[in-house]
């Protein structure tokens, strides 16, 4: 077997830390930036989420990477506290906020299709969304600071504990919240999700409108709350909006619609001042998110798997140095990869939804 040289890996390292620091920067920002002009992002819980993750990455590559980029250039020990905690970012951390990040925007999905959530310029949206933001901070660094700092010596910089705890720092802070956002993920497209109208604006009074769906029946019941019959909105066969009547009802009165062709459904929605509503659906979403979850899942998940691994004792006996050394740098940059591939996934479709 070759032997490793340490002059080019140490070069590798170098080029590999300075190229994701510089583009996990910017992709991350482009995002934010993106992200920010949408229509009032900052009462959006699932706006204000990415931001945060992608917040998370900025900081990892302004923080971990540029320590390690330290490390690697200048050769230098920077001491205990400031190793240990760019270690457990890059290693911790960062994954187990992102996994926890996507259950959170998977759930305020299925939240906001099925409750139809409508969006308010209000203090309380405000909070609600900046709530679902710290979720994945908040849940992730109570999971993951008790298993890896929890008996730690910082006079001697060491931390004696048993091999079983070690492995199940892996579990709790990479494994299972990498399993379980695949997991949500995949029911979460499993659930059948109608289209919904997107308003923003003063609420004034409710109208019906017609909604394009392939789960409705072709005679549908609903409980129309108040109509405008002066201005209803309906939607044609290509999806566009005209100015033809729908239907007029009075308060908590039940109407069946008989359509023929594609299945519709009549759902009263808030009436909004200067605002026109735009029917979404939440497939694409879904399908992002489940591509997303399961990158995720293939970056972060071999380098616990493989440290678990090392952890057992038996890879010295089982590979040579040559590829312990290749693979432990492959694994720990593919899990950096992560920070670049996961966002510029969220930057490409965020257009569409």
């Amino acid at each position: 077997m070759p032997e490793v040289d340490a002059e080019i890996l140490l070069n590798a390292n170098k080029g590999l830390t300075i190229g994701f620091i510089i583009c996990i920067c910017i992709i991350n920002i482009l995002l934010i930036i993106k992200t920010a002009f949408k229509n009032w992002f900052l009462y959006s819980p699932k706006y204000v989420t990415i931001i945060s993750l992608a917040l998370g990455d900025i900081f990892l590559a302004l923080y971990s990477l540029v320590i390690y980029c330290r490390i690697v250039f200048e050769s230098i020990n920077l001491g205990c506290r400031l190793m240990v905690s760019y270690y457990v970012y890059l290693y911790w951390v960062i994954h187990s906020v992102y996994g926890i990040g996507l259950i959170v925007l998977a759930v305020e999905l299925v939240i906001r299709y099925k409750q139809r959530f409508v969006i308010k310029k209000t203090c309380s949206s405000i909070l609600i969304a900046v709530t679902c933001g710290m979720i994945p901070w908040i849940v992730g660094l109570a999971v993951v600071l008790p298993v890896t700092l929890v008996g730690f010596d910082w006079d001697t910089c060491r931390q004696d504990i048993e091999s079983d705890r070690v492995l199940a720092r892996h579990y709790a802070s990479v494994i299972i919240p990498a399993g379980l956002a695949v997991i949500v993920c995949i029911v979460v497209c499993c659930i059948p999700l109608t289209p919904r109208a997107i308003m923003y604006g003063t609420e004034t009074h409710t109208r019906g409108m017609v909604i394009h769906t392939n789960n409705a029946p072709s005679v549908i019941p609903v409980n129309v709350t108040t109509v405008n019959s002066a201005n209803p909105y309906q939607t044609d066969k290509s999806g566009s909006w005209n100015n033809s009547f729908v239907n007029t009802a009075t308060s908590n009165s039940t109407t069946s619609h008989h359509v023929s062709g594609e299945p519709r459904a009549f759902v009263p929605v808030p009436d909004y001042d200067q605002a026109e509503p735009i029917v979404v659906g939440a497939g694409r979403e879904k399908i992002v998110l489940l591509i997303t979850a399961i990158l995720f899942f293939l970056c972060v998940v071999p380098l616990a798997a493989w440290n678990m691994y090392i952890l057992l004792g038996n890879v010295l006996t089982d590979l040579s140095l040559f590829a312990i050394t290749f693979l432990s740098q492959a694994f720990l940059w593919l899990s950096v990869f992560r920070s670049l591939i996961t966002p510029l996934i969220w930057l490409g479709c965020s257009s569409r939804f």
